[in-house]
């Protein structure tokens, strides 16, 4: 979030839900000084939020809620709304891993 923040423009859209949590939604829009620190970053670092390819992305919505990302937009075009979104979910659930068999 760090980089995606480097002089960007940042818009407050207030609060909504996700998955029962309410959460801030802000909107990103990155610029010329936020695309390179992006394109920065380790490629795994950028492959956990869908942004292997920093350069065509526009801009960002972020759901926080509790000090935590619930959900990420990733958005490479405005108008079209074309780009993916990735949510984030079960913070400090118990998980049980089964090895095969």
């Amino acid at each position: 979030m760090k980089a995606a923040l480097t002089g960007s423009d940042v818009t407050d859209l207030g609060t909504e839900t996700v998955r029962g949590h309410d959460a801030q939604h802000y909107r990103i829009k990155l610029t010329s000084r936020s695309t390179p620190a992006l394109q920065a970053l380790d490629p795994s670092a950028l492959s956990r939020f869908e942004l292997e390819y920093p350069d065509g992305v526009v801009g960002l919505d972020v759901w926080v809620a509790d000090d935590l990302i619930h959900r990420i937009a990733v958005r490479s075009d405005w108008e079209s709304g074309e780009g993916s979104t990735i949510e984030f979910y079960d913070f400090g659930a118990d998980i049980t891993i089964r090895p095969p068999s």
